[in-house]
């Protein structure tokens, strides 16, 4: 019986692996993220990843980017249930941590849930005490309220971003691009 490319993949990257890693789970972490970045993730490589992942977290295996990873495989699957169910499952396992508020944040903007979408990241922002994180944390929630068109409280946030760190560039350009849109619109409107 031949043994498929992912299957040989997987058993050449297990035994080198093991050499490096001093643990299975680190192991399926780097076949997970090396099977996610393949340029030709097909439907089969994705579930393989996913299967890696979903181990990775009934384990209890504590790294941000396990929840990360899975929840990108489930976004690029159109599969919102099980996007926000690691999400969820993030957000239970480490709550002090304001990533996690993050990826349930994205998770209900995913959804199309934007309310709930800014009360997680607002939960970010509160635990976030490095200027840097709140600058960013700003511009993200300007971002989702931009997407929900609520562009007052997209432009205060983008501003308030500006306001900790004037130089950093996604708040400009963000308030920047919004600004230029609106415009298009409008003049498109009076057409």
């Amino acid at each position: 019986m031949l043994i498929s490319s992912v299957a040989s993949s997987i058993l050449l990257l297990l035994s080198l692996a093991s050499s490096l890693f001093t643990s299975t789970l680190h192991t399926l972490l780097l076949i997970g993220a090396i099977l996610k970045t393949s340029q030709n993730l097909n439907s089969q490589k994705m579930d393989i990843a996913k299967k890696y992942f979903n181990y990775l977290v009934r384990s209890g295996f504590e790294d941000d980017q396990v929840y990360n990873i899975l929840f990108d495989l489930y976004v690029k699957d159109q599969d919102t249930i099980n996007a926000l169910k690691t999400a969820r499952n993030y957000s239970s396992a480490f709550p002090q941590k304001f990533q996690s508020d993050m990826l349930l944040a994205r998770a209900y903007s995913f959804s199309g849930n934007y309310e709930k979408s800014k009360e997680s990241m607002t939960k970010a922002l509160e635990k976030a005490t490095d200027v840097n994180t709140r600058a960013a944390l700003l511009c993200a929630i300007g971002s989702v309220y931009e997407e929900a068109n609520d562009f007052a409280e997209a432009e205060k946030n983008y501003s308030e971003s500006i306001n900790i760190l004037p130089k950093q560039y996604l708040a400009n350009y963000n308030m920047g691009k919004m600004f230029y849109n609106r415009a298009l619109d409008k003049r498109d409107a009076a057409n």
